[in-house]
């Protein structure tokens, strides 16, 4: 765009403003900046839609028409795989499949057209970001972890999803705890039961208590910690992982999420149920594992035994560089800056 001198341009403004002269796309734009108005507003022809254009288009609708139930079964499936890859291989190794998968997601449901599709497809693309969100966790980035679950909790909203809403910001409630924001990420998780109380699967009605549970310790309230996840014991239901395929609360789980829990408030109890939910780890779990190490170092840190804790870090510094966890590499870390 070539710009005239100053005598020139007067003459092209008036021009402009008496409606003798149409402005090129180039100065439309400059005027819109000026004006801080849209070209409508400023009265601009708006140009001809590309016929190509306007025929790729009607195209996405036509496939967007095609989305039904099972067309979310079918991501669904590629999710899963992905999720099992996750547990043994890490981040590193399916972030970036997932990520695909998730745009492959968001491109169909821009142009899904009716409701029975949409639903579906929202709710799966809310669990989809939802772990990618914690992988984002895993690798260190935690504004990625948390923009990614915002999304999360956009499409669960579209499907009406309350389930997966409560899901997302329990997880954004862990990015707070990593951040040293302990009381926020109790605030947070309170939210979420009073949001979603009586509306949700007992399971992560007991998922979410314990989630409250790692808050508080982390906030330095003991008893709220204990109590929490008394009461997340007290309603988890009998086959937990019927539910939700997000939702991993088997009692090895809850020995290992309450051991945490414990070592974080300095509880000498917390060795016994961690090195239980050691001996009962499904070995697929490998990144889980690295984490359940650094527990039983801090446990045995904290009974001021730290000959015994000293293998448990190896393995989890071992474990963390297998799965590319930087969340645990940390963790580890700082159990051997404590010794």
């Amino acid at each position: 765009m070539s710009i005239p001198d100053r005598k020139n341009m007067k003459t092209q403004l008036s021009r402009w403003e008496n409606g003798h002269h149409t402005p090129s796309t180039d100065y439309q734009e400059l005027w819109c900046v000026v004006y801080r108005q849209s070209r409508l507003e400023l009265g601009f022809q708006t140009a001809t839609a590309d016929p190509d254009t306007t025929t790729e288009f009607v195209a996405k609708l036509a496939a967007g028409r095609s989305v039904g139930p099972e067309t979310a079964r079918v991501f669904l499936d590629q999710l899963d795989t992905i999720r099992a890859a996750d547990r043994t291989l890490g981040a590193p190794a399916t972030h970036k499949r997932l990520l695909n998968l998730i745009r492959s997601m968001q491109a169909l449901l821009r142009h899904a057209v009716l409701p029975r599709g949409r639903a579906p497809l929202a709710a799966a693309l809310a669990d989809a970001t939802a772990l990618a969100g914690w992988q984002a966790l895993d690798l260190g980035d935690v504004e990625r972890a948390w923009e990614l679950h915002e999304s999360s909790k956009a499409a669960a909203r579209e499907a009406g999803n309350n389930s997966s809403i409560a899901h997302a910001m329990a997880e954004q409630a862990c990015v707070l705890i990593d951040l040293g924001c302990g009381s926020d990420a109790v605030d947070l998780v309170r939210a979420t039961r009073d949001l979603v109380k009586g509306q949700v699967p007992r399971v992560l009605e007991s998922w979410l208590l314990a989630s409250e549970a790692e808050a508080c310790a982390a906030a330095g309230d003991g008893y709220g910690a204990r109590a929490a996840m008394d009461n997340a014991y007290d309603i988890l239901p009998p086959d937990p992982n019927d539910e939700l395929p997000y939702i991993f609360l088997q009692p090895v789980h809850m020995r290992r999420w309450r051991g945490n829990v414990l070592a974080r408030i300095g509880d000498v109890a917390a060795t016994e149920d961690l090195l239980r939910a050691l001996a009962g780890m499904d070995p697929t779990f490998i990144r889980a594992t690295a984490g359940l190490e650094c527990d039983i170092a801090i446990a045995m840190v904290a009974l001021g035994e730290p000959q015994e804790a000293m293998p448990h870090v190896a393995r989890a510094r071992r474990l963390a560089k297998q799965t590319g966890s930087v969340r645990q590499r940390r963790r580890a870390e700082q159990v051997v800056q404590s010794l």
